[in-house]
């Protein structure tokens, strides 16, 4: 996710690119498929305009849609989530070692044997779990990014999304906050571009995630 800009005749730089979401019509919506297992886990790499946005202007991602808006976070301090997930798991307190304004990672992980949990992580790969409950069956179809409802949306930025169809441990999970892909991802976003209205999926699974709005790509 990186474009090379030559600087006179003989440097380069790798520039990192990411988007833009502007909290009130950007988003983007994962094309519907056959999801493969009962488990799962989904890793985003985010930064928000505020530690402490509207309610509006928190709705991250969501992997399970029309069971009850996910918050990262209300702006009642604590988080919402219900990816993976047939009913919703309240009041998570998030980890006041991790600087919501600054990048960072969140990550939701499921399967019978483990069961369900919500972790942050600094881009050093320190990981923080916030949350865990029982592991449920869910439903997969209309995943989105930037929004848990298409009316709560994400204000901030994005640069990485991942999605497989396994639980991830904290090792694989570090290895991808490194800068790895991990093991035949399901759909991986990098979000450098948004020609033809979608971000590219470059896991090889050609699912396209189709763009709402007009999120701004920037170049770090």
């Amino acid at each position: 996710m990186s474009l090379l800009l030559l600087l006179g005749a003989s440097s380069s730089v790798a520039v990192n690119r990411f988007a833009r979401f502007n909290g009130t019509a950007d988003y983007a919506t994962i094309p519907a498929f056959t999801y493969p297992t009962s488990e799962g886990t989904a890793l985003i790499r985010c930064r928000a305009v505020s530690a402490s946005p509207a309610a509006g202007k928190a709705g991250l991602m969501e992997m399970s849609p029309g069971i009850s808006t996910s918050h990262y976070p209300f702006d009642d301090g604590f988080a919402y989530n219900s990816s993976f997930r047939a009913t919703r798991v309240n009041g998570i307190t998030l980890s006041g070692s991790v600087d919501r304004t600054a990048w960072h990672w969140v990550i939701v992980r499921t399967n019978a044997g483990s069961g369900w949990e919500m972790l942050q992580a600094s881009d050093a790969g320190v990981l923080y779990s916030v949350a865990t409950a029982a592991h449920e069956a869910f439903s997969s179809s209309g995943q989105t990014i930037g929004t848990s409802n298409g009316s709560t949306l994400w204000e901030g930025d994005i640069d990485r999304f991942l999605l497989f169809s396994s639980r991830l441990n904290d090792a694989a999970i570090q290895a991808i906050i490194a800068g790895g892909n991990g093991a035949s991802p399901l759909v991986l976003y990098e979000f450098s571009s948004d020609a033809g209205g979608v971000f590219t999926d470059a896991s090889g699974n050609a699912r396209d995630a189709t763009i709402s709005g007009s999120p701004t790509i920037i170049a770090a």
